[in-house]
């Protein structure tokens, strides 16, 4: 950021034939007068002038590195800031001074996002992601108003376009599309790539079976893979997106020796699912402590790597594409519907609340179900005591 550059100046005022002039000089040395037909104007607009002078000139980047202070200091985690800081360069591609700015220039930036073509999946981002990315940046620059550094926010009316998903993040564009029966195809190759040694797939079992975000699953270390009754059978999740997600799980003993495996040998803070050096995860370390510490823990996965394994086991499977999440809700609707509590279910999915699990992951009617079947086995319960009544 830069401040007043040598040699700009602002004269006056200067009362001239019944008229007050004042005089700009910019650092070039070319001179501009402007005149006004009271002291008072003249005066006003020469304060507006020097403040203009000696105001910070921030770009999109500096502000933007600003902006990750601010987010650090009020306690966002580094995936989520890492995640906000790529949306926005994503909205804002190359740097620009804030000042130039406008609702015009930013909807022409937000039609460039929706319609620029992933290097990676060579297609547009979906209307959910480029609709995120547009929230993020306008809650950028509000920021940046509050900070003095815009008057308004340009961004404010630029309108989101296109329609998200339907009822939450793990239903997809076409709803839960796994059956049961897909559902146990895809357990199955999971499982048996899994019990081969591949990695991935054991990760890709940790979000059917124990119903984990997939960040969740990326940042598991060593240590929080627990010992109670048997090796394994505790997972910790400490830290997560809510207070709620905090929790401890037992894992199924089918996923226990999978998951001491990938433990084995490991220092207690090294990451269970540790990514490669060629993986695209993470800059490389700045610092030497920094190198020693990834030396010791290694690297986590990207949450797009848990993604991508469930998609490939879907493809070996025969069973339509689904995402990680999309293992959550199904996991949600298979238990609603055969009876576990709305509360049991959010728990086990870390929700707050259970009408989150119930509405935006278990499938239309699930609930129901499982309360009818609890409902006949409580009748039959109450048929069978009566008979037995003297």
């Amino acid at each position: 950021m830069s401040r007043k550059r040598q040699g700009e100046r602002v004269l006056g005022p200067y009362e001239e034939n019944g008229l007050f002039r004042i005089v700009q000089i910019d650092a070039a040395g070319r001179r501009e007068s402007v005149k006004f037909e009271s002291e008072a104007k003249a005066l006003r607009y020469m304060e507006l002038l020097l403040a203009s002078l000696d105001r910070e000139e921030h770009t999109t980047e500096t502000a933007l590195d600003a902006y990750e202070t601010f987010l650090g200091e009020k306690g966002n985690k580094e995936r989520s800031t890492v995640t906000t800081l790529w949306s926005i360069r994503e909205f804002f591609p190359t740097a620009l001074p804030l000042q130039l700015l406008s609702a015009k220039r930013c909807e022409a930036h937000y039609l460039d996002l929706r319609t620029r073509l992933s290097e990676r999946t060579k297609k547009p981002m979906s209307a959910d992601t480029h609709r995120n990315v547009l929230a993020q940046t306008k809650s950028f620059l509000a920021w940046c108003v509050a900070k003095g550094w815009l008057r308004e926010n340009p961004c404010e009316k630029v309108k989101g376009i296109g329609k998200r998903r339907p009822r939450g993040k793990s239903l997809g564009l076409e709803g839960n599309t796994l059956r049961v029966k897909e559902a146990r195809a895809w357990y199955l190759k999971a499982l048996e790539l899994a019990e081969r040694g591949d990695v991935g797939a054991t990760a890709a079992l940790v979000a059917l079976l124990l119903g984990m975000r997939a960040s969740e699953i990326t940042s598991r270390r060593v240590r929080d893979l627990d010992e109670d009754e048997a090796p394994g059978d505790l997972l910790w999740i400490p830290c997560s997106k809510t207070p709620a997600g905090r929790r401890t799980l037992e894992v199924p003993e089918v996923l226990r020796p999978l998951l001491v495996r990938c433990a084995k040998d490991k220092h207690r803070d090294a990451f269970l699912f540790q990514a490669t050096r060629e993986g695209p995860t993470s800059k490389d370390p700045e610092t030497p402590e920094a190198a020693a510490r990834e030396a010791l823990e290694g690297r986590a996965h990207w949450r797009d790597w848990i993604i991508g394994n469930v998609r490939r086991i879907c493809q070996k499977a025969g069973v339509p594409e689904v995402t990680a999440h999309a293992l959550r809700g199904l996991l949600a609707t298979l238990t609603a519907e055969r009876g576990l509590a709305g509360h049991l279910i959010a728990a086990t999915l870390g929700h707050e609340d259970e009408r989150t699990t119930m509405h935006a992951y278990a499938a239309p009617g699930a609930a129901a179900a499982g309360a009818n079947r609890r409902g006949l086995v409580l009748l039959e319960g109450g048929l069978k005591a009566g008979a037995e009544k003297p």
